[in-house]
């Protein structure tokens, strides 16, 4: 039986690493803080810049559009879309999570892909951090459904070593009943020029990560990288072959390690991932 996901008003948090607190200046006044003694807590805040979108001001008055001036209903209804324009999208989110994950200190290298692309499935993750181990994060704002998210939970489940679902609060209930519960989940909160990420629940590690379907993110030169590592000549194996032989020779912490160093050190540039 999955838990429910519920919301309480906590301190802000976001998963990201260690480190004294900081702040981000490009232009957009966002600021990251990492609270000491909490070396896997960020707070995210993004607030709006001066030339930013205004908040619309309601009117006060009577709403019978018989009886409002047609000048003044139509300001009417542009301060509603104004307001309706103000949930953040999913765009918007994902600028404040890269921004944030950025902001976090690394001991070693790492990498943030947007679009990340599964096989077999074809889904794509938001974002995914790759440090030695894979983090994706799937973002859900308050203009997106959950139409997808059962066919992305599995894709996502068989890569990723950890994941976090950063959804809108209005999301929590159903997605509680779609996504494993070792998922970590992150909630967004505000309009567009004061978002902010709360961390609801921490991700756990993956307890039964597909090892062939990770392997399958490997280019050609990759796999036959690691199989020479391991002292197998890879000859004209296919890449087919590159992979059953892996999996074969390789423990599961050790495969975990050829496909993460992989991922880590393709350069930023890469046409795919």
């Amino acid at each position: 039986m999955r838990r429910k996901l519920s919301y309480v008003s906590r301190t802000d948090l976001f998963h990201g690493a260690g480190g004294a607190g900081q702040s981000v200046d490009d232009g957009s006044s966002v600021q990251a803080e990492l609270p000491l003694g909490r070396p896997e807590v960020l707070v995210v805040r993004e607030i709006a810049s001066a030339d930013g979108p205004p908040r619309s001001s309601r009117l006060q008055g009577d709403n019978d559009p018989a009886r409002v001036p047609p000048n003044v209903m139509n300001h009417l209804r542009a301060a509603k879309d104004t307001r309706s324009d103000q949930r953040p999208s999913d765009r918007d989110v994902r600028a404040v999570l890269l921004r944030g994950l950025a902001a976090s200190k690394q001991d070693a290298p790492r990498q943030l892909i947007e679009e990340f692309w599964i096989p077999l499935s074809h889904e794509r993750a938001d974002v995914v951090e790759v440090n030695g181990l894979l983090s994706g994060f799937e973002i859900k704002s308050a203009r997106d459904t959950l139409d997808r998210l059962p066919r992305q939970a599995g894709a996502f489940s068989a890569v990723f070593d950890r994941v976090s679902l950063v959804c809108d609060a209005r999301h929590l209930s159903a997605a509680g009943d779609l996504i494993p519960d070792w998922w970590g989940v992150v909630v967004t909160e505000g309009e567009v020029d004061a978002l902010v990420l709360r961390q609801l629940r921490a991700p756990e590690l993956n307890p039964n990560p597909d090892h062939e379907m990770r392997l399958r993110l490997l280019w050609r030169s990759e796999l036959a990288a690691a199989l020479q590592e391991l002292g197998v000549r890879p000859g004209r194996m296919d890449r087919a072959m590159m992979r059953r032989a892996l999996h074969e020779r390789a423990s599961p912490a050790q495969l975990t390690h050829i496909v993460g160093a992989a991922l880590r050190h393709r350069s930023v540039g890469a046409k795919r991932w």
